[in-house]
């Protein structure tokens, strides 16, 4: 690859927008950290491409404005938007308005798999398991379903587990219609949807349908189990960090790890999405079910980069190298 190709990283910081956990005072959102793009723009430097941090939507919007020309700059899209309810489409959308190319996927991809309730329906037609759910935005809606505890209950339109703590399993209705009204006080759309136990799994993907180059399989333990079977990963346990993490294959059997990287693959053909992605499973000896998938997973220090990074003994500049490869790879072949 030509090193002379300048990376602009696109983000608004995580601490513009408001405290998404209550259980500290540091910020937590789905946003990146200050100091996970400054670690993002190190590992790049050192694979020899000038780097920079461009900034977030604003100064997109003030590039598309003031018709700004980018020559040789690839733009890696790290941003989740503002706060509007389409906010995660925004940045793909400008940079499109822009005329420049970007790592990541497009708009509707990017505002496909933010809605958790039609990305499984979606899914579910291409013959891929998920647990049974629905759409709930008022206290009403939950009154007409006939459900079986125990329930999982979560907004539908969020990432990075907000508005998911270990209330949201309920094991009755006097629960369940609790966590319910706590949510629908913040958020519109709540899904609910069967609790699954078994291994909490997350696959990250690097590459394109065509070439896939990096596929870790990654398992979570909370309190000593890694087979849950009432737990949930919640927002408390990401930001406290108390949640641990290990390659699937310290715990799980071979052709378990394989069958999952199947799936992946085929999910993210399926979505058409690009360059990189994380899938988010739960694994029991019945069957894995696919919970959801983000085309912006965080890339940083104390993500799965960072735990994959530490496992395989490999600097992350190689994997974040894998990820421009398969950009300018994707963007070349046109």
């Amino acid at each position: 690859m030509h090193r002379n190709i300048k990376i602009a990283i696109i983000a608004n910081t995580r601490d513009e927008f408001e405290n998404a956990s209550d259980i500290s005072n540091i910020i937590y959102n789905d946003n990146p950290s200050k100091k996970s793009i400054d670690y993002l723009l190190s590992e790049i430097r050192c694979l020899g491409f000038e780097s920079f941090f461009f900034g977030g939507i604003e100064e997109l919007i003030t590039a598309c404005k003031e018709k700004k020309e980018y020559q040789n700059t690839l733009f890696f899209n790290l941003s989740d938007g503002l706060t509007q309810p389409s906010r995660k489409g925004q940045a793909a959308f400008l940079l499109e308005i822009l005329g420049v190319p970007y790592i990541g996927s497009d708009p509707f991809t990017r505002l496909m798999t933010a809605n958790k309730s039609y990305t499984k329906q979606f899914l579910c037609s291409q013959e891929i398991t998920s647990p049974n759910g629905h759409i709930i935005r008022s206290l009403n809606d939950f009154s007409q379903y006939d459900i079986e505890y125990p329930i999982m209950i979560k907004p539908n339109n969020e990432g990075s587990s907000i508005g998911i703590t270990q209330e949201s399993v309920a094991f009755d209705f006097t629960s369940a219609v609790y966590y319910l009204n706590k949510l629908l006080n913040k958020f519109d759309e709540i899904l609910i949807e069967q609790y699954i136990e078994g291994y909490d799994i997350t696959n990250l993907v690097i590459g394109n349908s065509d070439s896939f180059l990096v596929s870790e399989v990654i398992i979570s333990s909370l309190n000593g189990k890694t087979y849950f079977d009432k737990e949930v990963l919640g927002i408390k346990e990401k930001a406290t960090g108390v949640r641990k993490q290990f390659l699937g294959e310290e715990i799980l059997q071979k052709n378990q790890i394989e069958y999952i990287k199947k799936m992946s693959n085929k999910i993210f053909k399926c979505l058409n999405l690009k360059d990189y992605a994380r899938f988010d499973y739960r694994l029991n000896n019945k069957q894995l079910y696919f919970l959801e998938a983000s085309p912006n997973p965080v890339l940083s220090e104390t993500s799965e980069l960072g735990l994959i990074s530490l496992k395989r003994q490999t600097p992350a500049r190689l994997y974040l190298e894998a990820v421009i490869n398969s950009a300018v790879l994707r963007i070349n072949t046109k």
